[in-house]
């Protein structure tokens, strides 16, 4: 995908959540990030909007979750990221 930036540790820490989950996380509340990593709720709406415009994530009436692109990216490098 020529001009978009890298994926940034705190958007692995909010990939590392929702895919640590087999449930939508509701939007009105941000997913439970990894120990030691802190994100305001406005934080975390922000690169969960940023995510989504790159096909990583989406939202339902349910709440946010990972898409297919999102599960392949965190199997190839997310992993390392968790905790």
């Amino acid at each position: 995908m020529p001009g978009m930036s890298p994926v940034a540790l705190p958007d692995y820490a909010v990939l590392s959540a929702l895919a640590a989950t087999s449930r939508p996380v509701p939007t009105t509340q941000p997913p439970s990030l990894a120990k030691g990593v802190t994100l305001t709720t406005h934080q975390a709406g922000r690169i969960l909007t940023k995510l989504e415009a790159r096909d990583l994530v989406e939202s339902s009436c349910a709440g946010w979750r990972l898409t297919h692109r999102g599960r392949v990216l965190w199997a190839s490098k997310g992993e390392r990221f968790a905790p």
